[in-house]
């Protein structure tokens, strides 16, 4: 996933990227490793997996790349003050409960609030809302596009077909760019 991210917008070392629900760190560290120390930003509602990426990654590497990492609910303002240039979020909108979707994308779009700056999400689509399991929900393209307005789908890169719990579905990575 890093690398077609990394494919899709070839970020310089000093760019500032935020991992919306960086969790375990296993897509964010392939960013620390080759981003400016301070330019990564991790955020994810829970201090315990956050916690256990530092452990993955190990002392030396946050001790040389001094990631900024925490809860969404106290360090979401202090990221969109950085003035991200790219938000990634990986699998986490076919996880947020369908009550918390709307501040899942309003704080996506605060953060990506800069001229030119840009989210990519990777999502699961349906033709219409599918809860396909426990904590899985797949939402039509046209209710992503809706949801992030004003940013602008720019590219809808498909991934795979995938079938869960009977239900056929889309694995697609959305990007949404800022525009002026």
């Amino acid at each position: 996933m890093a690398m077609e991210i990394r494919q899709q917008f070839p970020i310089s070392e000093t760019a500032k990227v935020c991992d919306y629900g960086c969790g375990s760190l296993r897509i964010g560290a392939h960013f620390i490793t080759s981003q400016a120390p301070g330019s990564y930003f991790g955020i994810d509602v829970s201090e315990d997996f956050i916690a256990y990426g530092k452990e993955l990654l190990g002392e030396q590497l946050l001790l040389a790349k001094r990631p900024r990492l925490g809860k969404i609910s106290t360090e979401l303002d202090e990221v969109a003050a950085a003035g991200v240039d790219l938000l990634f979020s990986t699998d986490v909108a076919s996880h947020v409960h369908p009550d918390e979707k709307p501040e899942y994308f309003d704080n996506i779009k605060k953060i990506v609030h800069r001229t030119g700056s840009a989210a990519v999400i990777l999502a699961i689509t349906a033709e219409r809302t599918v809860r396909y399991q426990r904590s899985g929900w797949a939402w039509p393209l046209g209710y992503y596009e809706e949801s992030m307005r004003p940013l602008s789908l720019t590219k809808d890169r498909f991934r795979k077909t995938i079938v869960r719990n009977g239900y056929k579905l889309n694995s697609i990575m959305l990007t949404f760019q800022r525009e002026a």
